[in-house]
């Protein structure tokens, strides 16, 4: 995620700094620094980093991955399906 998007390293390090580091669980990182980087991406239009989020999140999905299966579908798809229906 942070190689795909160098930008969100801020947030990353001040979520993680308080938990476990490098070591805070995915789930956590995926849903308090990258849902709503991507939350505010499509509520402002940013059409670029739309662009950017969904081109990673189908690389994710290409992963042969029970984890990252798990991670898309609880972490990204549902958040995002929710946010969609109540934004």
């Amino acid at each position: 995620m942070l190689t795909a998007f160098p930008e969100l390293q801020k947030a990353f390090q001040e979520e993680t700094s308080w938990q476990e580091g490098l070591e805070t669980g995915s789930t956590v990182v995926y849903e308090d620094v990258f849902m709503p980087y991507v939350k505010k991406a499509i509520e402002k239009k940013e059409e670029k980093t739309i662009t950017r989020i969904f081109d990673f999140i189908e690389e994710l999905a290409g992963i042969d991955d029970d984890y990252t299966k798990q991670l898309l579908m609880i972490c990204i798809f549902d958040n995002l399906v929710f946010f969609l229906l109540f934004c």
